[in-house]
């Protein structure tokens, strides 16, 4: 995994939105098995209410 980043301006309040990518050491045998591999990933963190 690599180059992860907070989007604050996208969050809604209460939350934080991530993104980060994933890359193979193999690309041209991963690739064919797996085309999506490449696409960035978000992933979103909710903050529980006090």
């Amino acid at each position: 995994m690599y180059n992860a980043k907070a989007h604050p301006h996208l969050s809604k309040p209460g939350e934080l939105l991530i993104s980060y990518n994933v890359n193979s050491f193999d690309f041209f045998h991963v690739l064919p098995q797996h085309p999506n591999l490449y696409r960035p990933r978000f992933i979103k963190i909710v903050f529980p209410q006090q």
